[in-house]
């Protein structure tokens, strides 16, 4: 069994530039194809299809990984890769239209700080891991973050402004 996953693992290294390289062609397709669907049906609308779409597929990737299924795993990879590129499409659009223009820069800038923290993500990741064996409940709370903030947003309102 040893010699099946290493071998898996050459395979993986070996290649590792495919999935490097249709990572980013699909992030940048995801900033444009979001954009074109979010002048359509809304940022809001937007930003909930892609998060759902998303955690169905963070949901299933312990299933995916699992499997061993390479071409479900494109998808996975491209789906995570597509919203993450719509999301930078859609956040400083919806920060400006929450905001208003004028302070756009800091406003975006301080939701640019929450998006860099995800770099904890992969720690935190590796601590599940280590303490359970499996990645398998990462992925569970990412799914469940990601909900919550699809279910936020949608309650969430441009403040009204007082000129007194």
């Amino acid at each position: 069994m040893l010699s099946k996953t290493a071998g898996k693992l050459d395979f993986f290294i070996a290649n590792a530039w495919l999935i490097a390289s249709y990572g980013g062609a699909v992030n940048a397709f995801g900033r444009v194809g979001t954009g074109l669907y979010s002048d359509k049906i809304g940022r809001a609308n937007a930003y909930t299809l892609n998060g759902l779409v998303a955690a169905l597929f963070v949901l299933a990737t312990p299933y995916i990984m699992k499997t061993g299924n390479i071409p479900l795993l494109f998808l996975a990879v491209g789906i995570a890769y597509w919203q993450y590129g719509g999301g930078l499409a859609l956040l400083p659009a919806f920060t400006a239209d929450f905001y208003g223009a004028k302070n756009l820069g800091f406003n975006y800038g301080l939701v640019f700080l929450g998006w860099g923290l995800g770099f904890l993500m992969p720690l935190i990741g590796g601590y599940i891991k280590d303490a359970t064996g499996s990645y398998d409940l990462a992925f569970y709370i990412s799914a469940t973050i990601l909900i919550i903030a699809v279910i936020l947003s949608r309650f969430n309102k441009r403040p009204k402004w007082s000129k007194a």
